[in-house]
């Protein structure tokens, strides 16, 4: 029969390993979660910054022949995932836009001013471009901005948005993924404590 004492030394270690084993699963699970977080991000960055790149150099060729913008705006217009997409001029006027209201306003965000101003190697070299990440209580938007060049000039400015709704999908997903590890790395580690505790104090209770 267990004695009080050897009771209360079992317990102790047990609190003590489950504790130290659901201190090593939450964090193992948050910073698997956390990387894969940023990892998502980072690859929706990169597609954007291409596919901005690609609509930039469409303009850029629309506006050098005077071929009009439609195209562009209207083949955005048809992407699935695309919240917007808007053409200003040197001046901020919007030239082109997914929804025609807009054009021939003056744009007031800081994106396009931002892209205005950047150097032609922003889109020559490659360089990082103006990328905003916009939250909203349903998911957010990623906002890319770029010069458009003709000629070695920079002639106005594209701005794109895009719908994040699938990726906070696939972050909470992630998250949720990593809540599921650490549960079970708990329960597991819950077994091994008792196990480990009944080890250790049954030699104690039979010297008692």
């Amino acid at each position: 029969m267990a004695t009080p004492s050897g009771r209360s030394l079992q317990a102790k270690l047990m609190t003590s390993i489950m504790v130290l084993a659901a201190a090593l699963a939450l964090s193992a699970s948050y910073l698997g979660a956390r990387r894969e977080t940023q990892d998502i991000l980072a690859q929706v960055q990169t597609d954007g910054v291409a596919l901005a790149r690609s609509y930039a150099l469409s303009a850029g060729n629309a506006m050098m022949v005077n071929a009009g913008l439609g195209r562009v705006t209207g083949e955005a217009r048809r992407s699935q995932g695309i919240r917007y997409l808007k053409i200003c001029d040197t001046n901020r006027r919007i030239i082109a836009h997914t929804d025609v209201d807009l054009i021939d306003n003056i744009d007031s965000g800081p994106l396009i001013e931002e892209a205005l101003g950047a150097s032609i190697t922003v889109v020559d070299r490659g360089d990082k471009p103006v990328i905003s990440i916009e939250r909203t209580r349903r998911s957010g938007i990623l906002k890319v901005a770029l010069p458009i060049i003709i000629l070695s000039s920079v002639a106005g400015a594209l701005e794109v948005g895009l719908d994040l709704a699938g990726i906070s999908q696939a972050i909470a997903g992630a998250w949720r993924h990593a809540a599921m590890i650490t549960a079970i790395a708990f329960a597991l580690g819950s077994l091994v404590a008792y196990l480990f505790a009944r080890t250790i104090t049954r030699p104690v209770k039979q010297l008692v």
